[in-house]
C-alpha cells in the first residue's frame, strides 16, 4: 500500500511538474513572442526612420538638381536673348555704317565743323585734315593740307605741332552713341517690354 501511495504521489508530482513545465514553457513562449514583437516594432520603426530620412535626402538632392537645372536654363535663355540682341544691334550698326558710308559730302557742314574745331584747338598754325578718300577728291579749295584715311565720313583735324586731334569722324560719333543705343534697345525691345 505504501508502494501504491508512493506511486500515486509520484504520479501527482509528475503531473504537477508537467503542468509547471507546461506553464513555464507557455510563459517563455509568451515572453519570446513579446520580445519578437518588440524587436519587430523597433526594426520597423528604425526602417521607417531610415526610409523617411532617405526620402528626405533624395527629395533634397532632387530639389537641388531641379534648382540647378532651372538656373542653367535661365542662364541659357539669358545668353540666347543676349546673343539675339547682340546680333540685332550688330545688324543695326552694319546698316548704319553702310548708310553712312554712302552719304555724299556736305561741304558746307564740313567747313563749319573745321572752323569750330580750329577754335577749340586754339587756332593752331600747322594743321592736317583727315578725310575719307572719296571726299578728298571733292575738297580742292581748302587751305589745310589733306590726308586720307578709311572712315565712314566726317573728318579728323590734327594740330601737327602739339599732336592733338579732334575726332569728328562718323565712326567715333557712332561709337559714342553705343550706350544710348543700348539704353533705347533695352527700353524699347527688352524682354520686359510687352510689345
Amino acid at each position: 500500500m505504501n508502494a501504491t501511495i508512493n506511486a500515486t504521489k509520484l504520479d501527482q508530482l509528475l503531473a504537477e511538474l508537467n503542468q509547471k513545465r507546461h506553464l513555464r514553457l507557455e510563459e517563455i513562449k509568451q515572453n519570446c513572442q513579446t520580445r519578437i514583437e518588440s524587436l519587430e516594432q523597433k526594426m520597423k520603426k528604425g526602417f521607417e526612420i531610415k526610409t523617411k530620412k532617405r526620402q528626405q535626402d533624395e527629395f533634397s538632392h532632387l530639389h537641388q538638381l531641379e534648382n540647378r537645372a532651372i538656373r542653367e536654363t535661365r542662364v541659357q535663355q539669358q545668353q540666347t536673348l543676349w546673343n539675339c540682341q547682340m546680333a540685332c544691334i550688330e545688324q543695326t550698326l552694319c546698316e548704319a555704317r553702310r548708310s553712312l558710308s554712302q552719304q555724299p559730302l556736305d561741304k558746307q557742314s564740313l567747313l563749319n565743323w573745321i572752323e569750330e574745331a580750329r577754335k577749340r584747338l586754339g587756332q593752331p598754325k600747322k594743321l592736317l585734315l583727315k578725310v575719307k578718300p572719296q571726299w578728298a577728291e571733292q575738297i580742292e579749295t581748302i587751305e589745310i593740307p589733306l590726308t586720307t584715311t578709311e572712315m565712314l565720313g566726317g573728318a579728323v583735324l590734327l594740330d601737327a605741332e602739339k599732336q592733338i586731334e579732334l575726332d569728328g569722324s562718323w565712326d567715333q560719333r557712332l561709337e559714342a552713341l553705343m550706350p544710348q543705343l543700348w539704353q533705347r534697345w533695352y527700353r524699347n525691345v527688352s524682354s520686359n517690354n510687352q510689345d
